[in-house]
Order: structure tokens, then sequence, then C-alpha cells
């Protein structure tokens, strides 16, 4: 079994048989992670993997200071997010060139719309001024719905540790929408899209 990571990495480079079924063992264990959803695309994405590793190698950018298993999750973890990324600008493409594919599969309200740009506007509003630690972690949880436990592998944590982070994050985020909202309540943070709850009046 190989330990360090640079000699994993000079290993799988020089086509050593040890460290090549190493590496794609952590890969396929990295892909095989349900929320990930890839089904008939995971072997694309194994391949966009490898190819990424073996870029990033060579380049350096694996010193093998952090463990291999996480370097390789979080390459796994971005071949995939950008797979997923370019089915959903497939499908936009296509809805831009035929309007009428969209306009079948929504009935929703011009002003439903309306409200949902209004709140991605917001979003991106909120992310832009997050700090830098705090809006790499809430697109992971709100963008790319990526579960605690994946994050806290791909970041070499715990997950009580992440989910303290993300409380944090989300308090920060709170304090920054009452200053773009007047009124909106500090804590009254919900996920992107999602409509914002309203308090029952009190019985008289």
């Amino acid at each position: 079994m190989i330990e360090h990571g640079a000699e994993l990495r000079e290993g799988f480079l020089a086509g050593d048989a040890p460290s090549v079924e190493a590496v794609t063992g952590l890969v396929d264990r990295a892909l095989s992670a349900r929320s990930l959803n890839l089904g008939d695309a995971r072997e694309d994405v194994r391949q966009e993997t490898l190819r990424r590793l073996i870029v990033a190698f060579r380049a350096g950018q694996f010193r093998g200071e952090a463990a291999p298993a996480t370097y390789v999750y979080k390459v796994a973890h971005g071949a995939a997010i950008d797979h997923w990324r370019r089915i959903r600008r497939r499908r936009e493409e296509a809805e831009d060139d035929h309007p009428q594919i969209g306009a079948r599969s929504t009935d929703a309200d011009p002003t439903e719309l309306l409200q949902l740009e209004d709140r991605r506007r917001l979003a991106q509003t909120l992310l832009k001024r997050l700090s830098a630690g705090c809006r790499k972690l809430m697109t992971r949880v709100y963008f790319d719905e990526a579960p605690y436990a994946d994050i806290a592998r791909m970041l070499g944590k715990s997950e009580g540790a992440i989910k303290v982070q993300v409380h944090r994050c989300r308090q920060e985020a709170s304090r920054i929408l009452h200053g773009l909202i007047p009124g909106e309540p500090d804590g009254n943070l919900a996920a992107p899209g999602t409509p914002k709850t309203k308090t029952p009046p009190s019985p008289k």
C-alpha cells in the first residue's frame, strides 16, 4: 500500500500498476456517492477525472502534502459538478432555441417567474458580499447541493465542524440580508429560491 501522496503521484504518472490501481480506486469511490446521481454518465466523468488528475500531477498542483483521497475526491467532485452544469446549459440553450419546449414544461405564473428572478439576483448579490470562505461553502451547500458528509470529506474536516461553519455563515448571510432588505429579521435565511415563511398573527 502506498502511503505518501508524492509516491502515489509519481507512480501513477509512470504507469506503475499498484499506483494506477490505487488512484482509479479512489476515483471510483468518490464517484460512487449517491448524491452525484451520475447514472450512465459515470464513465465519462470518470475519464474526465483521470484526465484532470494527470494534468494536475504533471503540473505539480498536487505535491503530496494533502491526503490523496481528499485531493482525488475534490477533483472528481469538480468534474461531476461541471458535467451537470453542462447538461443544464444545454437544456437552457435548447429552450432558448425552441421556446415552446419551455412553455410546455411549465405553467408558472409570470408573477412567480419575476419573484424567482428577484430571489436569484438577491442570492447572487448576497454571495458576492459574503467572506470568501463562506461564499465557497454556501455555494457547495445551496447551489451544488452537496451533502455535509461529502463536503467534510472534500475539506478534510468532520461533518460536525462543517455544520458549525455553515451555521456561522448563515448568520453572516442573515446580517447581510438584513441590510439588503429593510425589515428582514436576522436569522430568516432559507435556501435560494425558497419562499419566505410568514409568522401567523397572535390570537386575540
